[in-house]
């Protein structure tokens, strides 16, 4: 089949187009539609179709587009939201746990030996060089801190105060092996010494006679002896118990009722009311 010139086909199409808009300016005020127009109708609606068909899908294309950037933009919107709102959450679970140990500090400081006094004070550093035997507390020589001065909080005794700043205190931990205190097991009364051994959770009371009256899950408190420690202060309660190499006395395995790696508050018992 032979190809028609460019001029032709452009001819034709010029045409074509010509026709289409005088039909559209005469078919608003006739009811029929000559026989050329009839045939040229039928041949263009498969083409007017098709371009309807295209034109939708290329409509619903950039709805849908549309749609996407807004979803997006209100997706990150909710994001933004929902990461403020976990802050806020862990916020709040913050501030719920400081104050239920505010509130047991509060209740250890209304049941304290009348005849000390105490003040509050914030952990504000550990020293790692050697597993935490020692932290430095907000309190100083301005809050009236001074060297030996127990530290304790609502689970038991810590420690006490070796050296002090103006506004700081080191505080020397129970478990470290220089932090030696009176022991007395509460139920039978018997007497020893706490000693450090390096470990976190772990403290040895010493110097037991052979027939010392000690057994499993005894509470071990402070003596009092020293006059450092107030007497009564709770340590731990004993896990093990042996007979030492020579056989004349013996020891047990303390577990400490103080966390010692999650210390946050504390009081400091600042002395006898009486030599004040």
């Amino acid at each position: 089949m032979a190809r028609l010139p460019k001029k032709s086909f452009w001819g034709i199409l010029l045409l074509v187009v010509l026709l289409l808009f005088t039909m559209k300016l005469t078919d608003i005020n006739r009811t029929n539609l000559t026989p050329p127009e009839v045939l040229l109708r039928d041949i263009l609606a498969p083409l007017q179709g098709g371009v309807m068909v295209v034109t939708a899908k290329v409509s619903d294309a950039v709805s849908n587009i549309s749609n996407y950037k807004e979803t997006n933009i209100k997706y990150e919107e909710l994001k933004g939201q929902v990461d403020n709102l976990r802050s806020k959450l862990s916020q709040l679970e913050e501030y719920r746990q400081e104050n239920v140990r505010l509130r047991r500090l509060l209740n250890l400081q209304t049941n304290l030996n009348s005849d000390w006094d105490s003040i509050a004070a914030s952990v504000i550093a550990r020293d790692a060089s050697n597993w935490y035997h020692t932290i430095t507390l907000n309190r100083g020589s301005n809050d009236g801190v001074g060297q030996n001065m127990p530290i304790i909080n609502s689970e038991g005794l810590i420690g006490r105060v070796i050296a002090v700043t103006n506004n700081t205190a080191e505080v020397l931990l129970l478990m470290d092996p220089e932090g030696a205190v009176g022991g007395l097991v509460q139920e039978t009364r018997t007497p020893g010494i706490i000693e450090g051994v390096g470990q976190e959770q772990q403290l040895m009371l010493v110097h037991l006679a052979h027939n010392a009256e000690v057994e499993e899950n005894q509470v071990v408190i402070t003596s009092g002896l020293g006059d450092i420690f107030p007497k009564g202060l709770r340590i731990g309660y004993i896990t093990n118990i042996a007979v030492e190499a020579n056989g004349l006395v013996k020891k047990a395995v303390v577990k400490p009722f103080v966390e010692f790696d999650r210390l946050e508050e504390v009081f400091i018992l600042t002395g006898h009311k009486e030599a004040k």
